[in-house]
């Protein structure tokens, strides 16, 4: 407990309660939505941020990706999967399972025939997505498991190792950890400055797994999938190059030595024990009211939430629907219309953009994109994005302006599949920047997400952009963490120094379903023009109309988390 308490006294506001494994008193990580001030280092209680807010990348490359490689170890010997030549041993060793609980945590369910397994090993051998690895155990000389480098971001240096199934011989054994830590060492000897872990928050061995191994926990992204007609979270952990994988690498390389086994086989001291001190925040997992038909601890099953017509009721009735993707549709509102982008926009957009600030280039510091030093490049930018599905860009045109596009809005990373959207970037220039024009777009695109059936919206930020991260709380999203070393960043700009591209670390929050109605009423009310005087400022802050609507349906204190309850006709 001492190691969460050094990151915790790093930071005046608790935004996290982040629980110890072997603490008693605490049974599950708890997110608060309480005002924190993004100005003030480090960003997140439970963990240091990156060395610097934008540390400075001087050598770095993009990394290759994983390629057909032979991973030799003193306990196991990883390979590249061959379906055919691999299908016999693992069917057979994942037969040891006849009940398929190893598979409940997984997308998939288990595989009752040999033909079943083969079909998966093809699919998975093929794909481009992921490189797998097969597991053999070298005192039998069997395929006892396989597991994954997946979610490979060369861009940004960003890699997975995920997928894993072991079978029971390889489990909590030598082998079945020295089997991922050949994996974790390839990908960072590639390259790769972030190496990640996530899985099921529910799943207490994994989450054990990942701790042990030496990986950091970061955050509980929440109704992050829809699967088995369940909920998942999605917690992840990760560890980053430099000085934190030297660490972590020496102790797993300690832990291997030949002097830590004896006779037996047995290990003389954890690896667990070795990698404890280097965590920057751990996690248990997190208990749950509801079980899967084999008793295990899950998600809630699926709901579908159904507004009434004039909208003041909301109802959930069993099931979950996929919703369709977004189109290019005008959102139109009392004060600004979110009109899809067309290269139209581009004259009153850059005259928007260029008057904005100061310096116009810093409208785009802590963004992907621009800044753009000649009119040929916006235009050039704004055309690609124009015709892009994803993101799927709005202009957003002021009204009693002579609808002149002020800014910019997006929908992107669309999984419609599992319910969940992103809400950006959102650049908001001349004349629309804290604006209730503003609030009213973003209400806008979150009305017509969680009206169409999504169960998650997601904001990403730069987590040392105050401006952004303020946003998001002022608007009603849930801070759940901060994945360091997430972005390389590489522009010039008179702002950084042009030859040099930097690290970024992105806060996460998100929004959900069971929580929009408070937040559907708190935004529409303060959009109200009772809510405004003749000047255009505001009377009342959108955080005290969302506290007032919170203590009207349920008695007061909480967070987002908490909007449950839903509002009667007798109200």
């Amino acid at each position: 407990m001492a190691n969460l308490s050094a990151c915790q006294s790093a930071c005046a506001v608790s935004l996290f309660i982040c629980l110890c494994v072997d603490d008693g008193d605490l049974t599950a990580s708890a997110v608060h939505a309480s005002r924190f001030d993004y100005k003030s280092r480090p960003l997140n209680c439970m963990q240091a941020p990156a060395d610097t807010p934008s540390s400075e990348l001087a050598s770095w490359t993009p990394p290759p990706r994983p390629h057909r490689r032979v991973l030799h170890g003193r306990f196991v010997r990883v390979e590249p999967l061959e379906a055919e030549r691999h299908c016999d041993d693992l069917h057979a060793a994942f037969s040891a399972d006849p009940e398929h609980l190893r598979w409940e945590y997984r997308f998939q369910s288990g595989f009752a025939t040999r033909a079943d397994l083969l079909a998966y090993l093809v699919s998975i051998e093929t794909s481009t997505a992921a490189y797998y690895g097969v597991y053999v155990d070298l005192t039998t000389g069997k395929a006892a498991g396989l597991g994954s480098l997946m979610s490979i971001d060369q861009l940004h240096g960003s890699i997975e190792i995920g997928a894993i199934m072991l079978a029971p011989s390889l489990s909590r054994t030598a082998a079945g950890t020295e089997a991922l830590i050949l994996q974790i060492r390839w990908a960072f000897s590639l390259g790769y400055r972030r190496v990640e872990w996530t899985c099921d928050p529910h799943n207490a061995a994994s989450m054990r797994a990942a701790q042990r191994l030496g990986f950091s926990f970061e955050l509980t992204q929440r109704q992050r999938h829809a699967t088995k007609g369940r909920n998942r979270d999605k917690a992840c952990f990760a560890i980053c190059d430099g000085a934190e994988w030297a660490a972590v690498d020496a102790q797993q390389r300690a832990w291997l030595e030949p002097t830590n086994f004896d006779d037996a086989g047995q290990q003389r001291q954890a690896l667990s024990t070795l990698t404890a001190p280097l965590l920057r925040c751990v996690a248990a997992a997190e208990p749950s009211a509801h079980s899967n038909a084999n008793g295990q601890p899950s998600g809630a099953p699926l709901r579908q939430r159904r507004w009434s017509e004039d909208e003041d009721e909301v109802r959930w009735c069993a099931g979950w629907v996929t919703p369709p993707r977004p189109v290019r549709k005008t959102l139109s509102g009392e004060y600004v219309s979110c009109v899809p982008l067309t290269l139209e926009h581009a004259k009153p957009l850059g005259l928007a953009f260029n008057t904005m600030l100061d310096s116009p280039y810093a409208l785009w510091d802590h963004l992907s994109d621009g800044p753009f030093p000649t009119r040929e490049s916006f235009n050039e930018w704004l055309g690609r994005q124009s015709v892009s599905t994803d993101p799927l860009w709005f202009a957003l045109e002021v009204r009693g302006e002579e609808c002149d596009a002020r800014g910019l809005a997006a929908f992107r990373c669309v999984d419609e599949a599992h319910g969940t959207i992103e809400v950006g970037p959102l650049i908001f220039g001349f004349g629309l920047a804290r604006t209730r024009a503003a609030t009213e777009a973003v209400f806008l695109l979150l009305n017509w997400a969680f009206k169409h059936g999504y169960r998650r919206v997601v904001w990403q930020a730069d987590a040392h952009h105050a401006a952004s991260c303020n946003a998001a709380e002022r608007h009603g999203f849930v801070l759940e963490g901060i994945s360091r070393q997430h972005r390389v960043i590489d522009k010039r700009t008179p702002i950084r120094d042009p030859h040099l591209p930097f690290s970024r670390d992105t806060a996460w929050y998100s929004m959900l379903d069971r929580e929009w109605w408070l937040i559907h009423h708190a935004l529409y009310e303060w959009l109200g023009s009772y809510n405004f005087g003749p000047d255009g400022k505001q009377k009342e802050r959108l955080e005290s109309y969302r506290d007032r609507i919170l203590a009207r349906s349920d008695g007061g204190g909480g967070n987002g988390r908490r909007a449950h309850a839903k509002r009667t006709r007798d109200e």
